[in-house]
């Protein structure tokens, strides 16, 4: 009742202050009272009346349908997984995108949109999300893990009994029943080969402290032929020797050879043992996240330099580049694509992808690591695992270790992490300009770094010899677009006025072989064939070149590399006229006039190869530019 009467003095307000801005409105001095009548019946008290009515009787009718459930509703109960499933999707696109822009790749994301959306739109109706989604992430909070041969921990930190300041308490491994003794899941191996002499002294102590944290796991250790060490000094310990000489590769692959267990620890030059290395903690993971390495984070024994060890890693173009950092990390684990420090895989793992022969540590594990990349697998580190190396590991790298990966990967350049970047020549790198035009591959970085230099060569010495050469063609559409050389092409050619081509002959070959190439003179066709070991331009005569612009203003150039080359005056308006609609897209081969373009690669002839062109789109220059470390 009371809820009544206060309802009907609002109503009343309401009224009256309706009523007295209806009043005000007829109180014009220019109307007679007639007119003032008619304003205050029609204006007034009919529309106040209406009011009145309506607020008096209507009730508005309870909805006849049935209200959406939305996404943010506490009330829903598939709100909290869903949108954690959504997050995780979304993020998962977000990294591959970012990732895929910094290796000048166009391609797209693994993470399917569309899996996103068809979530959003079961949440929009109150769906549950899909528990059998491969793309579903790990709950964080849940511990019910399938198949996992290790307890789980929790998180469960006690503020009054904590251990401030140094936290090392918090996360308690849950008790748990049916699952194998440690010692039974895991063998530790390491390899002492080529430890220094210093380094040497502490591996007694190194396996003495194992024996105290774990005293019943194997140990397989790899030492030299020279070092005084007994497996009865330590338990479950099987040494084997080699020689200093022996490459680490063939070391490693024949010590995991003899792992009985299902998982095996790397102990990649680990110097000290600790608790800190929580084995447990990376077995675990390998389940947990559906992970093929779980690596741990490292510091340096005497410098106490830490690192996660987490590197993302992009090869394109003949370029390697490491990148140090992760796009985002899961169970408190970073996601990397290589890893420095010590790791945990199943023992499988080198069946399917054995380390690579005859090679240096740092090369089979960089090229482990590609393989599983490639293989789209998953490589976490979890930094709160930490092992003891040794700080020679920290040290810059060098070229040597790198020179067995990039022959394998024909990488000319090697970006690390720990050292400046390496360049390898085509002997060194096994790349060649001799590919052919079908094979789909861009050419290789020495192929264009020779045709540059044989064109800088025989540029510069006509401006020199005072001749009249140009560029012209692919040579001419390579540096409008490119600045130098177009990445797919192996030769070009050099326009020489016809005049000139005696000159060429008497002054400018002589110096092109005192630089050292091979000059070959077609008299019938009025060219030139200059090669070096592995490319080569040709020089033809044509009737004429352009020198001056219009006005007498000086000559037009582009830069070719670092030269800069005489060119038409309008560069532009001349391979547009020359090669019609479309002339500043990309194809593999421009020949004649008047010619009918496609815009196409070759279809790649080694599916996944870095240098594959069919990976690009067939227009702009920028997605071909080198990654930057």
């Amino acid at each position: 009742m009371m809820i009544m009467n206060i309802n009907m003095i609002m109503s009343m307000y309401e009224i009256h202050k309706f009523k007295k801005k209806r009043v005000n409105c007829c109180r014009k001095d220019w109307m007679d009272v007639r007119t003032k009548k008619l304003c205050y019946l029609f204006c007034v008290v009919v529309p106040i009346l209406t009011l009145f009515l309506y607020k008096l009787f209507y009730k508005p009718a309870p909805p006849s349908f049935k209200p959406v459930v939305s996404i943010n509703d506490p009330n829903n109960e598939f709100s909290k997984p869903t949108k954690q499933l959504i997050a995780d999707q979304l993020d998962e696109v977000y990294a591959e995108i970012e990732q895929l822009a910094h290796s000048s790749m166009f391609q797209a994301p693994r993470q399917e949109l569309k899996v996103v959306f068809d979530n959003l739109d079961d949440a929009i109706i109150g769906l549950p999300p899909p528990t059998n989604s491969k793309r579903q992430s790990i709950d964080h909070h849940s511990y019910a893990v399938v198949n996992t041969d290790i307890c789980q921990e929790k998180y469960a930190y006690d503020k009054l009994s904590g251990d401030f300041p140094h936290f090392y308490k918090g996360f308690n491994m849950l008790n748990c029943s049916g699952v194998p003794k440690f010692h039974t899941l895991l063998t530790l191996t390491y390899n002492f080969v080529h430890y220094s002499n210093d380094n040497l002294k502490l591996i007694p102590s190194l396996l003495a402290d194992i024996n105290k944290v774990y005293p019943q796991i194997k140990i397989i250790a790899a030492i030299p032929t020279s070092f005084a060490l007994a497996e009865m000094d330590f338990r479950d310990l099987q040494l084997y020797r080699y020689d200093s000489s022996s490459a680490a590769t063939d070391v490693w692959r024949d010590i995991i050879s003899k792992v009985q267990t299902k998982y095996v620890y790397i102990g990649r030059n680990v110097i000290h043992f600790t608790w800190f290395d929580r084995l447990e903690r990376l077995v675990r993971e390998i389940n947990n996240l559906n992970a093929v390495v779980v690596a741990a984070a490292f510091r340096t024994l005497h410098s106490g330099h830490w690192s996660n060890g987490c590197d993302q890693t992009i090869v394109n173009d003949y370029a390697l580049v490491y990148r140090h950092g992760y796009h985002r990390s899961m169970e408190e684990c970073l996601k990397c694509d290589h890893v420095h420090g010590p790791f945990v895989t199943k023992t499988e793992l080198f069946t399917k992808m054995p380390l690579h022969e005859h090679m240096t540590e740092t090369s089979g594990f960089a090229a482990l690591f590609y393989s599983i990349k490639l293989n789209s697998e998953l490589v976490v580190a979890c930094p709160d695992s930490m092992s003891f190396v040794t700080d020679s590991s920290r040290s810059d790298t060098s070229k040597a270790d790198w020179s067995s990966l990039a022959r394998l990967l024909q990488v000319e350049e090697i970006h690390p992490t720990n050292g400046p970047k390496m360049t390898f020549s085509c002997q060194e790198a096994g790349t060649s300009c001799q590919m052919s035009e079908s094979s789909g591959l861009a050419t290789s970085n020495c192929c264009r770094e020779s045709v540059m230099a044989i064109t800088k060569s025989a540029i510069q010495n006509c401006v020199v010899s005072n001749l009249l050469c140009s560029l012209e063609g692919p040579a001419l559409s390579g540096a409008l677009k490119f600045g130098g050389l177009s990445p797919w092409e192996t030769t070009i050619t050099i326009s020489l006025h016809r005049d000139n081509f005696t000159s060429f002959s008497k002054i400018v070959v002589p110096m092109l072989e005192k630089d050292g190439y091979n000059v070959v003179t077609d008299n019938s066709d009025k060219a030139f064939v200059i090669s070096s070991e592995h490319a080569s331009v040709k020089v033809h005569s044509v009737s004429s070149v352009e020198r001056d612009s219009p006005g007498g203003m000086r000559h037009t150039s582009l830069l070719f590399g670092d030269l800069l080359s005489l060119t038409p005056s309008n560069p532009a308006l001349s391979l547009k006229q020359r090669y019609g609609t479309g002339f500043l897209e990309h194809m593999q081969r421009q020949q004649s006039i008047n010619f009918t373009h496609i815009s196409t690669f070759s279809s790649c002839l080694t599916p996944g190869h870095h240098a594959c062109l069919d990976k690009y789109i067939t227009d702009g220059n920028i997605q071909f530019r080198k990654p930057i470390s």
